[in-house]
C-alpha cells in the first residue's frame, strides 16, 4: 500500500510537470513579481505635478520646490521654467496639475502667520478637474508649506521667546527653534513578534497577495486535471475509496510547488520579512491551497462544474483578500480564502495555527463529500 502511494505520488508529480500550463502558472509568479519590482524603481506616479518657483536664488519658493522634488512619494513632481510651460503641460495632459508658488513667499507667509484671518495665496494650482487623488495632492501642498507657516506661527505665539526678548537674534531663535521642535514620529511602530518586510514602494505591495492568489489558481488547476484524469480512466486502477487520496496527494504536490514559486516571487518583489514569518506564510499557503481545492474537486461533481466555478471563486478572493486594503467586513468572508492566511502568516506566524484549522475543516469537508459520491455510486 505504501509503496503503490509512493509510485503514485511520483507519477502525479510526473504528470504535472510535464503540463506546459502548469509550469508556465509557476514561472508566471515570480516573473510577475520581478516586473512589479523594476516598475517601483522607475520614475512613476499616479499623479504628475508641475512645479514653478518664482523669483531669484534665495526665495522661500525655490526651497519649498526643491523639497517637493526630493520627495519620494505616489505624487511624481517635476520643474518647469515658469508658469506658461506649467501650464501647457496641464492642458496637453503631460500633467495632472501645476504649482506656481510665487516670489516674495517669505514675507506672504510672515503676514498671514500675523494675522491668520486675512488668508493667504502660497500657490496658485492649475488643474484640468477634480478628482479624488487631487485631495492627497492638496494635503503634500500644504505639507510643504506648512513647516514654514510653524515657524511664524511659533515666533508669534511664544512671547517668552521673542517679544520678551530673550532670544531677540535670528540666529539665536532659529536655534532655540531646532531644538524645541518635535522632531519625532508621531506613530511609533512596535514590532513585537515579527521582522517588518521591506517596504519597496507601494507599486510591489500587493505582490504577495497577486502571487498567494496565483498559488490558489495553480491548485484548483491541478484539481482539474486530476477529475479529468479520473474521468477519463487515469485512475480506474486504483480503488473507489483511495481515489480520494489521489486527488489530495496531486493537489499538495501541486500547493508545494506554488508555495516555493510564491516564496521566490515575495524574495524577487523585496518585500521578504524574516525567515520564520516567511516560512510560516508558505506552509499556510501550502496547507490551506491543498485542502481548499480538495474539497472543490469532491464538492463539484464534474470538471465543468468546477471549471466554471473557478473564476468567479477567483475574483471574490481578489475582492475579500487584503491584498491592495484590508476591508472590514463584519462577516470575515476572507477567511473563506487560503490567500488571507498566507498574507497574514508572513506578520504574525500565529496564523499559520489558524491555517491548520482551516485546513483541517476544509480536509473534512472533502472526506465528507467523498464519502457521500461513494454511497451514491455504490
Amino acid at each position: 500500500m505504501k509503496n503503490r502511494r509512493v509510485t503514485w505520488l511520483l507519477l502525479t508529480a510526473k504528470r504535472l510537470f510535464c503540463r506546459p500550463s502548469f509550469i508556465a502558472l509557476l514561472l508566471l509568479i515570480p516573473v510577475l513579481s520581478g516586473l512589479f519590482a523594476m516598475a517601483s524603481r522607475e520614475e512613476s506616479g499616479i499623479e504628475t505635478v508641475v512645479l514653478v518657483a518664482e523669483g531669484g536664488e534665495g526665495e522661500l519658493s525655490r526651497e519649498i520646490v526643491k523639497s517637493l522634488l526630493e520627495d519620494d512619494s505616489i505624487i511624481r513632481f517635476v520643474e518647469a521654467k515658469d508658469a506658461i510651460e506649467a501650464i501647457e503641460a496641464v492642458e496637453y495632459g503631460r500633467a495632472d496639475a501645476a504649482w506656481v508658488f510665487p516670489a516674495g513667499l517669505d514675507g506672504t507667509i510672515k503676514e498671514y502667520a500675523a494675522d491668520i484671518s486675512r488668508g493667504a495665496t502660497v500657490a496658485t494650482v492649475y488643474q484640468t478637474g477634480e478628482n479624488p487623488l487631487q485631495i492627497i495632492v492638496r494635503e503634500k501642498l500644504n505639507g510643504a508649506v506648512f513647516p514654514y507657516l510653524a515657524k511664524e506661527l511659533y515666533r508669534n505665539f511664544r512671547p517668552s521667546v521673542s517679544s520678551a526678548g530673550l532670544y531677540p537674534d535670528e540666529d539665536e531663535f532659529m536655534k532655540y527653534y531646532e531644538e524645541s521642535a518635535f522632531k519625532e514620529s508621531i506613530v511609533n511602530r512596535v514590532y513585537s513578534s515579527y521582522v517588518p518586510a521591506k517596504d519597496d514602494g507601494y507599486l510591489t505591495s500587493p505582490v504577495r497577495g497577486l502571487a498567494a492568489l496565483a498559488a490558489m489558481l495553480a491548485a484548483l488547476g491541478t484539481t482539474l486535471y486530476s477529475m479529468k484524469d479520473e474521468r477519463g480512466g487515469f485512475s480506474s486502477r486504483l480503488p473507489l475509496g483511495e481515489r480520494f487520496s489521489y486527488l489530495f496527494l496531486s493537489n499538495t504536490v501541486a500547493s508545494v510547488a506554488a508555495a516555493a514559486s510564491y516564496s521566490v516571487a515575495v524574495a524577487i518583489g523585496g518585500i521578504s520579512g524574516g525567515l520564520a514569518e516567511e516560512l510560516s506564510s508558505a506552509a499556510a499557503l501550502c496547507m490551506t491551497c491543498a485542502a481548499f481545492s480538495t474539497a472543490l474537486g469532491r464538492i463539484f461533481s464534474t470538471p465543468f462544474s468546477l471549471g466554471a466555478a473557478i473564476p468567479p471563486v477567483m475574483i471574490a478572493s481578489a475582492v475579500v483578500c487584503p491584498i491592495f486594503v484590508g476591508l472590514k467586513i463584519p462577516a470575515r468572508p476572507d477567511l473563506l480564502i487560503p490567500a488571507t492566511y498566507a498574507i497574514r502568516a508572513s506578520s504574525s506566524p500565529v496564523w499559520l495555527l489558524y491555517a491548520v484549522a482551516y485546513s483541517a475543516v476544509c480536509f473534512a469537508v472533502a472526506a465528507a463529500a467523498d464519502l457521500l459520491r461513494r454511497r451514491r455510486a455504490s
